[in-house]
């Protein structure tokens, strides 16, 4: 958040000619100390908490109430590639996986990776380690001369233990 010019001297390092503020406390820094959080970042959480939405931090607060939680965001999103994705096409393998959720959906992705990582994302905050029956689709949208796709996908959150999971012989040229 950028205040307006004037004497400003920065709460960290007291210099002056501070022209940010922290969006939690408000106090005046310069761009030196301040810690920047990009609105991108935390893109793959459903709900951002309202101290995370800001984009400019002082040290402490940053400290205090950004670096635990980032942390435990990045943390989630490595594991989150650790999810089983199996598609509505794979059913040799997911027969005998148990269907008890209702599915969770996404949608204005950027890609087919996108989603995937989304869905993954959203099943393991679930409490989940697999997804079955994805289904992913796509759809163009026009904006005057320029084209692009906008993504969406669908898929149920399961419980799978890998030991028990059905191998195909035939599908280890794409395995999951």
């Amino acid at each position: 958040m950028k205040r307006p010019m004037g004497n400003s001297v920065c709460s960290n390092c007291q210099k002056s000619k501070a022209a940010l503020s922290c969006g939690i406390c408000l106090s005046t820094i310069c761009k030196y100390c301040a810690k920047f959080l990009e609105e991108e970042t935390l893109s793959y959480m459903p709900a951002i908490p309202p101290e995370l939405s800001h984009t400019v931090y002082c040290e402490g607060c940053y400290h205090e109430k950004v670096a635990g939680p980032l942390a435990d965001y990045n943390q989630d999103l490595e594991s989150a590639k650790e999810i089983l994705v199996f598609f509505k096409n794979q059913g040799k393998e997911t027969r005998l996986i148990k269907r008890l959720e209702d599915p969770i959906q996404v949608e204005n992705c950027l890609d087919h990776q996108d989603v995937v990582m989304r869905l993954a994302f959203l099943t393991l905050k679930a409490g989940y380690n697999g997804m079955v029956d994805i289904v992913i689709s796509s759809e163009k949208v026009r904006t005057g001369n320029y084209q692009t796709l906008k993504w969406k996908g669908v898929g149920i959150p399961a419980r799978i233990r890998a030991d028990k999971l059905l191998r195909d012989k035939s599908l280890e040229q794409t395995p999951n």
